[in-house]
């Protein structure tokens, strides 16, 4: 485990500790960007060299760390905003309080009025131009990014949900990984910071019963690498599978038993209330805590 650090120079200590996928990326800057500006931006596919996941070299120079600066007006305040780092784009950390947060906005495909297509919901997070038809937030931060800041406050990784085939027959096995809290933050219409666990935006179609959330938890599954002819590959840069609820064997955070994304198995029964959400495109903040 890390130790606790709680100034940017801490984080950059602990920083620079870590391998491999680490440096993916970090030509680019770690300030917090405004959610103004990533709503400005149009949704783009990630280009081959972005989506792969390299070494960095023994003499790389190690990525700069800054400490976190305010975001734009539409962004929540906190008091712990001032003991966070920025350390990746959209990414902040908090080694202390062993939290990690990151910028996303409510799915676009959100319909307040609940008069919209009811989708079914098989992520709580996913990246920008991937999986916004089936996730109730998105989010432009990398989750090779998102990996590396859970292993700075001292989260350790299990592994996604993946299956066998003895004689035939298809055997499922549960994710593992450290526990951790998912949280989402959002300022509503009156002006009024709200924090909530994401599972209360998620209903039955039926009506009939409500999210399990007593019977699981969330854990820090840290998805999976794979080489390609290009490098090696952390597959939830590719998929956009930041923190899951149907099972895809990709996610970051996985959800700890296993639902099939697959609507013939009878397990896709979930969808968003939209009623309840904020409007599509609401700047939130997802917090992510390591839980005891």
């Amino acid at each position: 485990m890390v130790q606790s650090r709680t100034s940017g120079t801490g984080c950059k200590l602990v920083l620079s500790g870590l391998v491999a996928f680490l440096c993916a990326g970090c030509g680019q800057s770690t300030g917090s960007r405004p959610l103004a500006d990533t709503q400005a931006r149009p949704t783009t596919a990630q280009t081959a060299d972005d989506d792969l996941l390299t070494d960095a070299a023994p003499d790389e120079e190690e990525p700069a760390v800054t400490e976190a600066t305010p975001d734009s007006e539409a962004q929540p305040r906190r008091e712990i905003e001032t003991e966070l780092a920025a350390v990746f784009p959209f990414i902040r950390v908090n080694v202390g309080e062993r939290l990690v947060e990151f910028d996303g906005t409510i799915s676009p495909l959100m319909d307040p009025t609940g008069e919209g297509r009811r989708f079914y919901i098989e992520q709580i997070v996913c990246t920008q131009g991937t999986k916004e038809h089936e996730s109730l937030v998105v989010t432009r931060a990398r989750p090779s990014h998102l990996h590396a800041a859970l292993l700075m406050i001292g989260a350790e990784r299990g592994h996604p949900v993946f299956w066998t085939y003895p004689e035939g027959q298809t055997v499922v096995h549960a994710p593992t990984g450290d526990r951790v809290r998912v949280e989402v933050e959002y300022v509503d219409q009156d002006a009024q910071t709200q924090v909530i666990d994401p599972l209360v935006w998620v209903v039955p179609r039926d009506g009939v019963t409500e999210f399990p959330r007593a019977e699981g938890k969330w854990l820090f599954a840290g998805s999976v690498e794979r080489n390609t002819s290009a490098g090696r590959l952390y597959e939830a840069d590719a998929a956009g599978t930041v923190v899951g609820l149907a099972s895809f064997g990709t996610e970051v955070i996985a959800w700890s038993h296993p639902i099939s994304h697959e609507e013939a198995d009878g397990d896709l029964a979930w969808i968003a209330d939209h009623a309840a959400m904020p409007p599509a495109n609401t700047p939130v903040i997802v917090r992510i805590r390591l839980s005891d």
